[in-house]
């Protein structure tokens, strides 16, 4: 399992992202993304977790 949060950052052309194996993302750094890039990131993210077999 993988969590994620997502939040506005400064620019409306990019978000926050925070990924975790543990159920408080909002703990780790954050990853500044462009909105036109997060569906991308997101399966990345996706990806890394069920080859890790987190998911």
């Amino acid at each position: 399992m993988i969590y994620v949060a997502i939040e506005p950052a400064d620019h409306q052309a990019f978000v926050l992202i925070r990924a975790s194996a543990n159920p408080n993302p909002e703990r780790k750094p954050p990853m500044r993304v462009a909105r036109a890039m997060l569906p991308e990131v997101l399966e990345l993210l996706l990806d890394t977790a069920v080859e890790a077999g987190t998911c």
